[in-house]
């Protein structure tokens, strides 16, 4: 999840937040080219693995 890197300071720890919202992310870009007989399954990954961008940025305590 290099990309979810340029919005930390300190890059050397994700949370599982950060990383679910990171997978959110590219499901969101993939979702364009998900067949019909797909999308109930995707979608069930949307929810999965959504997390709010500001929950996802919070510092790791």
């Amino acid at each position: 999840m290099r990309f979810l890197c340029t919005t930390r300071e300190n890059s050397n720890h994700l949370s599982e937040q950060a990383i679910k919202r990171g997978v959110y992310q590219v499901l969101v870009l993939e979702a364009g080219f998900v067949t019909e007989q797909a999308r109930d399954e995707v979608n069930a990954l949307f929810e999965e693995f959504y997390v709010p961008l500001a929950q996802a940025l919070e510092d790791v305590k």
